[in-house]
């Protein structure tokens, strides 16, 4: 190999944005180099051509990836957490282990028959809990109180994180020094107890995750004074808002930021998001692309499903380009499976690398929008 290639093709991955329409006039220019012709020239050209943009895409992956890759990420969201953690939003229908805000036990003879776990879910009110597991079974949630499924071994209170929230479950908190006070306003949380028991936990001591629909979002489609928009949806009246999981949605209520008892007003109440005004992030310019979002797609086994949804939380300690990747790999989730398949090739083996470019990309891309921003407003 002529000592000028490695480098050339270095330079190559380090110029080059990772898709194929870019990488081709530099495969082109590598293969003419060679002196390369004909078949012999066409074939190369397209290997390299795909090698460049899937190397490229490696390397921006490198340069660009978050600080915590998605494996380990997901595990923290379905692992219960443990002390200090980040305010969290969580965004359409969404499995959860939650956070541990406090824990004791009570009852029998020496007050160690059950234990209580207080488990917050979301800073924010939420539409529902649907469901949970218990270890790797699925139960639905009927309401407060014994649960019959567990012989009333099992006790839940799920309070959610309104402005006025529900009254403590004096049931649990006359064994605590929680104060009436105490009513962790503005936090989704759930008080579970349990009571030992061999034959209902053989497998001892029992882990929880919960199935529920997050955040109630302001859906500029619903709104009459948006242009475009029709409805009663009023950003400045959260208490207007519906459930959502429709992306854009989810994604331009992100931008806007998520604050504490629902204060949009106030900005100094933001715990999560970008804390764009209407100004910064005009609620018109995603009506067509919440549409799209919307748009029924037909199923093999008959019905239709919207085109894309997401569904997940979002940290307050995640960078903007982080959660802006998690967006574009929701989307990007639904639609590379099919087009791989259709391409001949097992979305199992190729799908990951161009779901990977997609998120490298988006990440690039949110980079240097950002820098233009700073170079434009210094």
């Amino acid at each position: 190999m002529k000592r000028w290639f490695p480098p050339l093709l270095l330079g190559a991955l380090l110029a080059l944005p990772a898709t194929p329409a870019s990488a081709a006039p530099v495969a082109a220019f590598i293969v003419g180099v060679v002196g390369l012709t004909g078949t012999a020239a066409t074939i190369a050209t397209f290997v390299l051509t795909t090698a460049l943009s899937i190397g490229a895409s490696a390397l921006m992956s490198t340069l660009t990836k978050p600080s915590t890759p998605s494996q380990e990420r997901q595990a923290s969201v379905t692992t219960l957490q443990l002390g200090e953690v980040a305010r969290e939003a969580a965004f359409g229908r969404v499995c959860s282990a939650g956070s541990l805000l406090w824990a004791f036990n009570f009852g029998g003879k020496y007050g160690t028959d059950w234990e209580c776990l207080v488990v917050a879910l979301a800073d924010h009110e939420i539409d529902a809990i649907e469901g949970y597991y218990v270890s790797d079974q699925y139960y639905a949630y009927t309401g407060d109180g014994g649960q019959g499924a567990f012989s009333n071994c099992l006790d839940l209170e799920f309070i959610n994180g309104s402005a006025v929230t529900d009254p403590l479950p004096v049931r649990f908190t006359a064994y605590t020094d929680w104060a009436a006070t105490d009513v962790l306003r503005g936090v989704a949380h759930i008080w579970i107890a349990y009571k030992y028991d061999d034959k209902i936990w053989p497998q001892g001591r029992p882990s929880f995750k919960w199935v529920f629909r997050g955040k109630k979002c302001y859906d500029p489609r619903r709104d009459s004074t948006v242009s475009g928009g029709a409805g009663l949806q009023r950003w400045a009246d959260p208490t207007t808002w519906t459930w959502s999981e429709n992306a854009q949605v989810c994604r331009y209520n992100w931008v806007r930021g998520v604050f504490a008892c629902d204060q949009v007003g106030r900005p100094d109440q933001l715990l999560v998001g970008r804390g764009l005004s209407a100004t910064e992030a005009p609620p018109e310019n995603i009506i067509a692309y919440a549409n799209l979002c919307d748009e029924p797609v037909p199923l093999r086994a008959g019905g239709t499903e919207p085109r894309y949804r997401v569904g997940g939380v979002i940290r307050a300690d995640e960078t903007f380009d982080t959660t802006e990747q998690m967006f574009a790999a929701a989307m990007g989730g639904v639609f590379v499976p099919v087009m791989v398949k259709r391409m001949g090739f097992d979305p199992a083996l190729a799908g990951g690398v161009i779901l990977t470019t997609i998120t490298d990309v988006m990440g690039f891309l949110s980079f240097l929008g950002l820098a233009t921003i700073f170079l434009l407003h210094r």
